[in-house]
């Protein structure tokens, strides 16, 4: 297998899993130098350890990653990309991160966009070396064509120093960082809903007024104006991020949106988030508050419950088919009585330990003793077979 079939064969299998089979047995990492700035993110959608960046720029783009709703994943240095320069000669490229959006993006409104290899520069140094940048940009995205996968390259330029700022702040209020041993306390539950409360279903309102409407306890508006930030960096609570975040910023509800939601998309007529998407438009523009974006709408949408969206949108007997099956297993009365075995298609991809080409996914069957399992008196697997292929 030839590097370009092997690439080809990595960008499938990011596309569809999120995952990159390794091209030597070992994953390329960013090593840390005494000549440049490095540092280290901690990032749920850049893997299970932390991303590393290369530059503060990098670290910067990684934030915007992890604000955009649009990301499902990335991957910095994920694949080598081979070229051919205008003198024939071959060439490989190490590119800085590797971006896939989230299906209902894509499948929705960028259906030939499944995910994008980003290269971040300093402009100075782009403007400097822009004739040999011209000629590797050519042939990457000449190796890239066909695979659904876009190459672009970002600078200081692309990113908004205003929008960077407000982002930085609200990611530290995701709700995992506000949520004590992975539960909100009492104390807690109570001031998010007495600010969810006070926040006007219509017009624009902004964090201060919200507060004051709550209390005047200064030290009780610390503990509630983090639930305000919180909601704006889930969407709930939306703002124009462009300009500097304040207390005085202006802020609007959500109810819109929930509302189109409920009447327009969660019906038997099955339109699809851009529909959706232009209904909230008109509405907004109708009620003078600005709208949300695209991503925005369907992240809120895909917070539905998935039985309860099915049924309205597919009716009852599609819903059905998501519900667990209730009721007790007769004639269990001491173990080994009865085994309960079930299949699932695992979610890893094995590769042959040669080419590090994809060879499938395993099946994995468990056998379960449905005595200890209901007791808890031990470990209730009574055995368990993997194997590759169709069951």
């Amino acid at each position: 297998m030839n590097e370009i079939d092997l690439l080809r064969t990595q960008l499938r299998q990011w596309n569809l899993y999120g995952e990159i089979p390794m091209s030597n047995g070992r994953e390329h990492v960013v090593q840390e130098n005494p000549y440049s700035v490095t540092m280290r993110r901690a990032s749920t959608k850049g893997g299970p350890q932390t991303v590393h960046a290369e530059s503060m720029l990098e670290h910067d783009f990684f934030c915007i990653l992890d604000f955009d709703q649009r990301v499902e994943k990335y991957k910095e240095q994920a694949v080598v990309v081979p070229w051919i320069d205008s003198k024939g000669r071959f060439r490989r490229y190490t590119p800085d991160v590797l971006v896939k959006f989230s299906s209902s993006e894509h499948q929705e409104d960028q259906a030939h966009v499944l995910s994008t290899i980003f290269e971040i520069k300093p402009y100075p140094v782009v403007k400097q070396n822009w004739t040999k940048l011209a000629e590797k940009i050519r042939g990457i995205k000449k190796t890239l064509d066909g695979t659904g996968v876009e190459f672009k390259l970002v600078t200081e330029r692309q990113i908004q120093p205003t929008f960077l700022k407000n982002v930085r702040f609200l990611l530290d209020y995701d709700s995992k960082k506000l949520i004590n041993d992975q539960r909100l306390t009492d104390s807690q539950h109570a001031r998010m809903m007495r600010v969810r409360e006070s926040i006007p279903k219509v017009g624009v309102t902004t964090p201060r007024l919200i507060l004051n409407s709550i209390t005047n306890d200064v030290i009780e508006q610390a503990y509630l104006v983090p639930w305000i930030w919180n909601f704006l960096r889930g969407g709930s609570l939306q703002a124009d991020l462009i300009t500097p975040l304040t207390m005085d910023t202006e802020v609007w509800d959500e109810q819109i949106v929930g509302q189109v939601i409920s009447e327009y998309w969660l019906t038997p007529e099955k339109r699809s988030y851009a529909h959706l998407h232009r209904e909230i438009q008109r509405r907004c523009r109708a009620a003078k508050v600005p709208s949300p974006s695209l991503p925005t709408v369907v992240e809120r949408a895909n917070r539905v419950d998935p039985i309860e969206a099915t049924k309205k949108r597919q009716g009852r007997a599609q819903s059905d088919k998501l519900k667990l099956i209730e009721g007790t297993v007769p004639n269990v009365d001491r173990p080994y009585s009865v085994i309960q075995i079930d299949h699932t298609l695992v979610d890893i991809e094995l590769v042959d330990s040669e080419n590090r080409v994809s060879i499938g996914r395993p099946w994995i069957t468990i056998a379960i003793d449905v005595y200890t399992e209901i007791e808890r008196t031990q470990q209730s697997v009574f055995g368990s077979f993997v194997q590759l292929g169709n069951f």
